[in-house]
């Protein structure tokens, strides 16, 4: 009879090893669903950023077509208008004056002994002559503070 115990008792299986088994079916079908929730989750932020780009490129292409669109009814500055803003020739005298040396905001460089440059009469701002000249081709503002470049009338001047 010892011999059919220890036979039965190796074949049938134990209860904590069948509930251990279960256990780790349930631990895992909820890991599989953590899984699933977090690629699903990943994938909904995903498509949202996707949208929130589309949208932006979409407001700046916007923006972009009013700001062409007021940049063609602001043009360039006309060739006449051009020509009538004032001209300075500078030197080392005047920047003797000033606190700190002048600089071209276009260029970048300070001013040197001689060169020309033009002070845009609504602003004050100064640039080299050569430099605001070829802004001034293509835009009707200040590339400094953007207010609409004008030449001063005969009127202002007197």
């Amino acid at each position: 009879m010892s011999s059919v115990q220890v036979g039965s008792a190796t074949a049938s299986p134990s209860p904590h090893g069948a509930r251990h088994g279960q256990h780790h079916g349930v631990i895992m079908a909820a890991c599989l669903f953590s899984v699933f929730a977090l690629l699903l989750l990943l994938s909904l932020c995903y498509i949202r950023r996707i949208s929130r780009q589309n949208n932006s490129v979409a407001a700046a292409d916007a923006a972009a077509t009013a700001s062409s669109a007021s940049c063609q009814r602001e043009g360039r500055l006309e060739p006449e208008s051009l020509a009538s803003l004032p001209v300075f020739v500078y030197s080392l005298s005047t920047a003797g004056r000033q606190e700190k040396a002048l600089d071209c905001a276009v260029c970048l460089a300070e001013f040197r002994e001689g060169e020309k440059g033009r002070m845009l009469p609504r602003c004050g701002h100064s640039f080299h002559a050569e430099c605001i000249d070829m802004w001034l081709e293509s835009h009707s503002n200040c590339p400094l503070c953007r207010v609409t470049v004008e030449p001063e009338s005969a009127d202002s001047a007197v």
